[in-house]
């Protein structure tokens, strides 16, 4: 089942269990090699919404880049991956994003792809993705994050931007792109 394959695959990945992350490597090092022998896109995109955990965490930007050469499907995973392992680092340095989204053929939709991880994985719109989103000067930020929270939650994204700790400004351009 896809529960059991996603567990399967995370479980393969995980940072924060010893002598896990290298299980599904191959000899030539790459992380993402492994994701994409799946045959099931479904898997593929799975393993690289894993997989980026370890190619970004030694090198945010180099790591990233790997993304940008899978599939849509793949490629969409990676993001939101990288955006949802590493929401706390990557909204205190919006500059990495930056820099590291500049390099992929639709700078936009590596930021949109991060910001909906970040908001994937905390459930909420946090308190620092004002400044975050202020920083990589993206208008739609606050509301793709508050999407990808609605999304793993059973609340709507206009919710999400309703109850966020951001300015009255902000929730208003939130709001302005979840309508």
């Amino acid at each position: 089942s896809g529960v059991c394959g996603d567990g399967a695959i995370m479980e393969a990945f995980d940072p924060f269990i010893d002598g896990h992350a290298t299980l599904l490597v191959r000899s030539d090092g790459d992380v993402m090699t492994p994701c994409l022998e799946f045959k099931d896109p479904r898997y593929a995109a799975d393993c690289a919404y894993y997989a980026i955990r370890q190619a970004t965490r030694p090198d945010f930007v180099a790591g990233l880049a790997r993304c940008d050469a899978l599939p849509d499907e793949i490629r969409d995973a990676c993001l939101r991956g990288a955006g949802a392992d590493g929401w706390g680092s990557l909204l205190q340095r919006p500059d990495e994003v930056r820099r590291a989204c500049a390099t992929f053929r639709d700078p936009s939709d590596c930021r949109t792809r991060l910001a909906f991880g970040v908001g994937e994985i905390v459930h909420v719109v946090p308190e620092s993705a004002e400044a975050y989103c202020a920083a990589i000067a993206d208008a739609g930020c606050l509301g793709v994050i508050a999407r990808g929270a609605a999304a793993a939650t059973t609340r709507s994204a206009i919710e999400h931007c309703n109850e966020a700790p951001i300015s009255d400004r902000a929730r208003a351009a939130c709001r302005s792109t979840v309508e």
